[in-house]
């Protein structure tokens, strides 16, 4: 085996030898030499990357039927701010006629407001409206609608006409604030005392 490392070594001494002498005399920057193997690499690594597929029509011939090509899917914008789905659901509401426990006399009409302060971050639309849920409904009219937009920190009253009921005694009627599709928003209620 050593027998075939001389000869090689030999050889490149020679090369080297050659080489130095070429330069010598030669002023300058040193050239800059590329190794072969670097365009090898730059090959090898196009060659690697999975191929780009365009996909086109095709016809069956046995069937005889044209598959056309998928339109390409369009994503949102990964930006879209995400609104809180319970953002609807914060309501403070009071009085503003007929406190809670007021004296009505039987038979007799009255209008119950409400002042109702959307404390959400999302705003009502006209078609929310004031259901009766349960209690004493005193007459009242059920659905009503809100009738306009309210917005986040804003407020609207809403007047329901009612009658006192015939029998002397308390009473309370419990309503309560939808969305169209009829999820609750918030509750309200009406407590009065008819007399004779």
């Amino acid at each position: 085996m050593s027998r075939k490392i001389i000869p090689l070594l030999v050889i490149l001494f020679i090369l080297t030898l050659g080489c130095s002498r070429s330069l010598a005399g030669k002023t300058g920057p040193t050239p800059v030499v590329v190794p072969v193997a670097t365009d090898f690499v730059k090959d090898t690594v196009e060659a690697m990357r999975p191929p780009t597929i365009t996909p086109t029509a095709t016809y069956d011939i046995t069937v005889g039927t044209f598959t056309p090509i998928p339109p390409t899917p369009t994503y949102p914008p990964t930006s879209t701010p995400v609104q809180d789905p319970l953002c609807y659901l914060e309501m403070e509401a009071s009085d503003v006629t007929i406190e809670d426990g007021s004296e009505i006399k039987v038979g007799e009409s009255f209008t119950k407001t409400w002042k109702l302060l959307n404390t959400g971050s999302c705003y009502w639309t006209e078609d929310y409206q004031l259901v009766f849920i349960s209690g004493e409904a005193m007459s009242a009219r059920s659905p009503l609608p809100l009738g306009s937009t309210v917005y986040s920190k804003k407020e609207i009253e809403m007047s329901v006409e009612m009658v006192a009921p015939d029998v002397a005694g308390p009473y309370i009627g419990y309503w309560q604030l939808q969305m169209p599709d009829g999820y609750p928003v918030g509750w309200l209620w009406v407590e009065i005392l008819a007399v004779p």
